[in-house]
């Protein structure tokens, strides 16, 4: 909500390459970043959505998160609300 107040809801989905491709094929602007570069003592949320969205330069439909060794590989659906996100899980579902 700090790089944009509209962008109120998310939702986490187990992360698969094929769905990571399907999203940049349906056209949703994609942000990563990499766990292995988190800095001690800060949360992966914060931390990580902040990189991917410098990164990218703007807030992304979609982070992705690779992993790291003891930490989950995730996919995180952002919008402005619950109907929003689900929008997007459902075109991420239909391909």
């Amino acid at each position: 909500m700090r790089f944009d107040p509209r962008v109120l809801c998310a939702i986490n989905l187990k992360y698969k390459e094929k769905n990571l491709s399907r999203l940049k094929k349906i056209g949703f602007r994609v942000g990563t970043f990499r766990r292995g570069m988190q800095p001690e003592g800060t949360s992966t949320m914060e931390w990580g959505t902040e990189q991917a969205i410098r990164k990218l330069g703007r807030v992304p439909d979609v982070i992705a998160d690779h992993g790291e060794v003891g930490k989950e590989a995730m996919v995180r659906i952002l919008g402005t609300e619950p109907r929003d996100v689900m929008r997007k899980v459902r075109r991420i579902v239909r391909g």
